[in-house]
């Protein structure tokens, strides 16, 4: 890159990059790709992280998990739990 170039957020160009790799038939205009694509990679990325902190509020009992056959787990707030609750949101961890 010459230094009169502006500075390319790799990240970003990994992210879409990653996108159009996965989806080798996919075409967009600007607009699009910041729109749908990179929020789709954001989704993506961010997946795994709040899957682990939802399996940590269920196995402290912030959170319940309520299972089902036909569908996936959904969660909720575990009501028994406010005063942990309260006390965990207001920690300084």
């Amino acid at each position: 890159m010459s230094s009169q170039e502006p500075e390319v957020d790799l990240e970003v160009a990994k992210q879409i990059l990653r996108y159009f790799e996965r989806n080798p038939e996919a075409a967009d205009t600007l607009e699009g790709v910041a729109r749908w694509r990179l929020l789709e990679e954001l989704i993506l990325s961010r997946l795994e992280t709040v899957s682990r902190a939802v399996t940590w509020l269920v196995s402290e009992q912030l959170l319940v998990k309520e299972s089902s056959t036909f569908a996936p787990p959904v969660f909720r707030l575990n009501t028994s739990a406010l005063v942990k609750i309260e006390t965990f949101l207001h920690s300084k961890h």
